[in-house]
């Protein structure tokens, strides 16, 4: 039976500030066939593969398809377009971004997009950011997840997650060598005292308290 072919569905503008046809712009049509209106100048500077692709003048005006969806390309652009406003809200939004800016090579969006996963997401989700920077290679990503997830309850570390799927067995042992190493360590520590100064106690007491108290040995 045949279908109704998606190229026949007249494509959209996209928001501000990509709605704004000049000389200066090239059209890149999303796969949901939503139309960004892209300077081709900045686009070049970001991009090394539109750079290669603009090398050659074209022969005609028409739009350059991309094979992800308007979702993606937006805040991708967003990143390096003025006004840089685009916040993510969740890993799933980002990790897709991340993917087409590995894709089109533009260094400079990584860049940004890694402080962002560093700031709003290794904390509380350093699984998942671990396999994120294990897949592109990303050693400083990759450090600052393991510390986090070394101090998640064994509940959390231990919960499956889909991304699993993504990484390797030898990936997956490194940093559950780590977490039994650190753990070990920090049993050794707590088993005993000795590592404290002779007169080196302090006990406080939340000063709050009805009752509370503070001393010093």
């Amino acid at each position: 039976m045949s279908t109704v072919s998606e190229s026949t569905t007249e494509p959209c503008i996209a928001s501000s500030p990509f709605d704004r046809p000049s000389a200066d712009t090239v059209i890149l049509r999303t796969a949901d066939r939503v139309d960004f209106h892209v300077w081709k100048c900045v686009l070049k500077d970001v991009s090394p593969v539109f750079a290669d692709m603009f090398r050659d003048p074209p022969t005609t005006a028409e739009p350059i398809p991309v094979t992800e969806p308007s979702d993606v390309i937006d805040p991708l652009l967003h990143q390096f377009y003025p006004p840089p406003t685009f916040k993510f809200d969740s890993l799933d939004k980002i990790k897709p971004v991340i993917v087409a800016a590995d894709k089109y090579q533009m260094d400079g969006v990584i860049g940004l997009l890694k402080g962002v996963l560093l700031g709003k997401f290794v904390a509380d989700e350093p699984l998942r950011v671990y396999i994120l920077a294990t897949r592109f290679g990303w050693s400083d990503v990759k450090a600052a997840a393991i510390r986090h997830y070394l101090t998640l309850p064994a509940e959390d570390a231990d919960a499956h997650i889909p991304e699993l799927d993504e990484l390797t067995a030898s990936a997956y042992h490194s940093i559950l060598c780590y977490r039994r190493s650190y753990l070990a360590k920090l049993k050794d520590v707590l088993k005993g005292l000795h590592w404290i100064q002779d007169g080196g106690w302090t006990f406080m007491c939340c000063t709050k308290c009805p009752r509370a108290t503070v001393g010093a040995g």
